[in-house]
């Protein structure tokens, strides 16, 4: 396999699972594509502080931020935001109420840990 592959490899791997546990669990599938979309832009954020320091990845696009940076973090948030349910076999239940209080005090620090 050649090098400039191997990254988007790996992505793909990732994404397999993504893709497994988004079939498996139909009732965790909104909070895992509104959190694999944030983490795929932050994939592509954390890349510009990595990539001049040690991680120079070979990308398809030959550029140094590629589709696989977003890909990557899509993946991987995507996954973190369920795997302890699947895990553990939790069920969500859904608070809309605490879940729109609690958007409203992370939105803002979301935002001020990006600029910083």
């Amino acid at each position: 396999m050649p090098l400039q592959y191997f990254y988007l490899f790996w992505t793909i791997l990732y994404l397999f699972l993504w893709l497994f546990l988004f079939l498996r669990r139909k009732d965790l599938r909104k909070e895992m594509l509104l959190t694999s979309i944030l983490f795929g832009f932050g994939g592509i954020i954390s890349e510009q502080t990595h990539i001049q320091d040690w991680w120079q990845p070979l990308t398809i696009t030959r550029t140094r931020i590629g589709i696989e940076d977003f890909l990557i973090g899509f993946a991987i948030g995507g996954i973190a935001a369920v795997i302890y349910e699947e895990v553990y076999n939790k069920k969500i239940k859904s608070r809309k109420k605490d879940s729109l209080k609690t958007a409203r005090t992370l939105l803002p620090i979301f935002f001020a840990c990006l600029f910083i």
